[in-house]
């Protein structure tokens, strides 16, 4: 399985309810750095590829992205295929774009 996604920061940035993408966890680790909206774009980016990968339909909103203790990007399924795969991923962004 192999997904990929990029997009504009800017399109994030026009989003009117947040909360409807990204969970409270996604939106409290993105406040703490002084451009939040770049690492939005990037658990954005990271979500549509995991929804463009799977072979079953899955919405972003049913997909968080956590981190490792080493700061590493994870991937989290918040519905019941959570334990049905192991999914390995990456997320680069700068100041206008995110994958």
């Amino acid at each position: 399985m192999l997904g990929c996604d990029i997009i504009e920061v800017d399109r994030v940035k026009k989003l009117k309810n947040l909360s409807k993408v990204f969970t409270l966890n996604e939106l409290e680790y993105a406040r703490k750095f002084s451009d939040p909206y770049v690492h939005l774009a990037g658990f954005f980016a990271l979500k549509e590829s995991v929804v463009k990968a799977m072979d079953v339909p899955l919405k972003v909103s049913q997909i968080e992205v956590l981190h490792n203790e080493n700061g590493s990007p994870r991937v989290n399924i918040l519905v019941e295929l959570k334990d049905k795969y192991n999914i390995e991923c990456s997320i680069s962004n700068l100041q206008k774009l995110a994958m």
